[in-house]
């Protein structure tokens, strides 16, 4: 076989490979980028096979028309490209009809330049054919036009390229290899055509770019078969070009049309883990998303609550997702939106709670006034009872109002000075418990604040304790320490009387009011307050096993805040 013949079926092949090629992309076409892409493929594939069929005449005829049928398919080539480009790298606002239009007069007057060429001598001033290396070449002496044109072509195979560059570059996409890939692809006949107008290539005088495409071809074939290519978007990854996303407090994950992960904000990492990029969506996201209902926007309008562990407290995000469209309105992706509404689920719960206890309360109470009303006459036991019964009523009130603050999302009054927080409140314990023994160990100074919640939450502490304090001798003991290094301030309100119950524990250290409890009076309330105080204030409570003191852990903070 001579070099001629191998060259004329190699030529075949690469003619071949791009109508395979091309056939295989039509299954994409609804794909970002696909319908350009695919305008291009075909272009390609007319190229080269009119390239190739003109290897094997020498008539000069029959050659300069295969020349002039090559130029159609040619000219549609550039400005395929960068259109792809535009698509395929998330700029389809600037794919429009009339920046096709405008792409496309250089190319359109290039082919009628061709076929007019014999009139007006655009193209080339002078034709002939020459067989070099066994196979019949077009060769000609250019004329303007045909210089424009090719510089025109480079440019906008340039401009495209170096987007698909930039997108290979960019070291948050998980699509740098298909863009590399595609690259590629375009540099090896972008040489090939340099090489033959320069004529310094391996085959003088030969235009190898019909085989160049053979290389092309089979980057393309494993681009989709390696990296999918056209099976997914990257349109979707540049959902947030500026990286706005990265600054979001709310965790936000953005997915590709076939639910994979591509992109991720810090916020979103912490929720999820680390290195959920490149992952699919059912793997990565919590179990309890049902991502068919979340991709169709939610099931009647719910919006789906998931609970998670970070740091071990539980955290509850609203889920939202919001689809990526393209210009015709072909959907190209998600973004999945988790917002944070720990606050308002405890707003909610204590509300929940502070309506249940005051409702329990306040109706045992009234059973009792209710109760003992009927057997009223003159008995003083009665009266006195109805009388403490009212009492009680009255007290959870007051409680109740005491806990109005810790049902807004902040408190923005300044913050406390305990020092004389303290001191006061302990004067009222004893001004209404006198035969309590108050004592207090403080060694403070005035720079000892706290947020603004210490004093309801003090003062139902320490009131409760003096309620409890029994014996021969009822004490309340009050202890202040201020660790400056830690940045908290410990104060340990203890009492002369029993254990704390079990009851009090789990309301004191985890807020949770027993469902049925005989204790559902203002004490159980107050101590629900001190739970939820803390909490508010970002501190901790606790309580010694076996003991009656209780230990607020609060941090200090700083007097002009």
């Amino acid at each position: 076989m001579t070099p001629g013949t191998l060259m004329q079926y190699v030529a075949l092949c690469s003619v071949v490979l791009s109508a395979a090629f091309t056939v295989l992309a039509w299954r994409y076409r609804d794909r970002p980028g696909a319908r350009p892409f695919l305008a291009l493929l075909v272009g390609v594939t007319w190229w080269v096979a009119t390239a190739a069929a003109g290897m094997w005449t020498t008539n000069e005829q029959m050659h300069y028309l295969l020349v002039r049928l090559q130029y159609p398919g040619l000219a549609v080539v550039p400005p395929a490209w960068l259109l792809f480009a535009l698509e395929y790298t998330g700029r389809d606002e600037y794919v429009t009809r009339g920046s096709i239009a405008a792409v496309s007069v250089v190319p359109a007057l290039a082919v009628l330049g061709v076929w007019t060429n014999p009139e007006f001598g655009l193209m080339w001033h002078d034709r002939w054919v020459e067989t070099v290396a066994g196979v019949a070449q077009f060769e000609g002496s250019f004329a303007l036009g045909f210089w424009l044109f090719t510089v025109y072509s480079y440019l906008l195979l340039g401009v495209g390229a170096t987007m698909l560059l930039m997108l290979a570059l960019d070291s948050s996409s998980r699509y740098r290899r298909q863009a590399a890939a595609l690259v590629l692809a375009v540099t090896i006949p972008f040489v090939m055509q340099v090489l033959y107008h320069t004529h310094p290539g391996p085959v003088p005088r030969v235009n190898l770019t019909p085989f160049a495409f053979i290389g092309s071809a089979a980057i393309g074939m494993a681009a989709v078969g390696r990296f999918g290519f056209l099976e997914s978007d990257p349109v979707a990854s540049q959902v947030a070009p500026d990286r706005v996303i990265e600054r979001l407090d709310d965790a936000v994950v953005v997915l590709d049309g076939n639910r994979t992960v591509v992109d991720a904000n810090p916020a979103a990492e912490t929720l999820l883990g680390p290195g959920v990029v490149g992952h699919d969506a059912e793997t990565v996201l919590p179990g309890e998303l049902d991502l068919d209902a979340l991709a169709d926007g939610g099931t009647a309008g719910e919006v789906p609550t998931v609970e998670r562990q970070l740091d071990g407290d539980p955290r509850y995000y609203d889920t939202t997702a919001s689809a990526l469209r393209d210009r015709r309105g072909a959907v190209t992706g998600w973004v999945v939106n988790f917002h944070d509404v720990t606050d308002r689920r405890r707003r909610e719960r204590r509300t929940e709670t502070l309506t249940r206890v005051l409702r329990r309360t306040l109706r045992e109470e009234m059973d009792a006034v209710y109760s003992h009303a009927g057997e009223m006459r003159e008995d003083d036991e009665v009266v006195a009872d109805l009388q403490e019964h009212a009492q009680d009523a009255l007290e959870v009130g007051t409680v109740a109002e005491e806990f109005e603050p810790l049902l807004g999302d902040s408190v923005s009054d300044p913050p406390a000075d305990i020092v004389p927080i303290v001191g006061e409140e302990l004067d009222r314990v004893r001004e209404r418990h006198p035969g309590v023994d108050v004592t207090l160990d403080a060694p403070l100074g005035e720079w000892a604040y706290c947020g603004a919640l210490f004093e309801p939450v003090f003062r139902a502490l320490v009131n409760d304790a003096a309620s409890r304090a029994t014996g021969s001798d009822p004490q309340v003991a009050v202890d202040v320490r201020v660790d400056e290094g830690a940045g908290e301030v410990t104060v340990s309100v203890a009492d002369s009387g029993p254990a704390r119950p079990d009851s009090d524990l789990a309301v004191l250290c985890d807020g949770v009011v027993p469902t049925e409890t005989d204790d559902s009076d203002a004490s159980t309330l107050s101590l629900w307050l001190v739970h939820w105080g803390v909490d508010h204030l970002g501190g901790a409570v606790a309580v010694p096993e076996g003991s009656s003191r209780v230990d607020l852990r609060l941090p200090l903070v700083d007097d002009q805040q």
